[in-house]
């Protein structure tokens, strides 16, 4: 199971190895939608949109990264589907930026890390880590993104 917590409107955006992602109303504790993944896969990862609420991407284990929209109808929400990763999504984010372009930001275990601006049909940036990934985080607010952490003692021993 996949979550993500929608402040600004109380909800909760759930997903997982289903076929649909649930919006919550957290205040009445009631289902607002279904929204059909279109996937044949499991939901990896999940992302919603800050500033707007409406917007929900999610990574799948197919590799695909889709983008919904829940101001239209269920079937008809899912508004972009990139298929450009190779395995495994394991983690998305999604933001507006400064001037007013939604951008996404999505990583995938074979190690490749791909940005997109919601508007267009691929990636507007491709990002090749040295090594395969098992997790990924992406800052909020700031341009940086880490996917591996390297631990090292005092007497430069590598603990990993």
């Amino acid at each position: 199971m996949v979550f993500s917590w929608v402040q600004r409107s109380q909800r909760l955006v759930v997903t997982g190895d289903v076929r649909v992602i649930r919006l919550w109303d957290a205040d009445t504790e009631l289902k607002i939608q279904d929204i059909p993944t279109g996937a044949d896969c499991c939901v990896t990862s999940i992302a919603t949109d800050l500033s707007e609420s409406c917007l929900t991407l999610v990574g799948c284990g197919d590799g695909s990264v889709r983008l919904f929209d829940d101001r239209v109808p269920p079937h008809e929400s899912r508004v972009m589907t990139w298929r450009e990763h190779t395995g495994w999504v394991v983690d998305v984010s999604l933001r507006a930026e400064s001037q007013g372009t939604g951008m996404a930001v999505s990583g995938c275990v074979a190690g490749d890390v791909r940005l997109y601006d919601l508007r267009r049909n691929s990636s507007v940036s491709t990002c090749q880590t040295s090594q395969g990934m098992t997790a990924m985080s992406v800052h909020s607010a700031a341009n940086t993104f880490a996917w591996y952490v390297k631990t090292i003692l005092s007497d430069d021993t590598q603990l990993n």
